[in-house]
């Protein structure tokens, strides 16, 4: 509630360059780790799923 009150009340647009702004100051090499283990995670959880 309180996010799409901010939202409505600011520039959408505004917040998404600000929100960029910040995700590019952000070294992503420090995260690989991160996130390649969320990858192996879910690759082990779908391992035996069908289509």
């Amino acid at each position: 509630m309180a996010l799409e009150e901010f939202v409505v009340r600011h520039n959408g647009k505004m917040i998404t360059e600000k929100i960029n702004e910040v995700y590019d100051k952000i070294d992503q090499k420090e995260f690989e780790p991160y996130l390649n283990a969320t990858l192996e995670a879910q690759r082990d959880l779908t391992k035996n799923d069908t289509w």
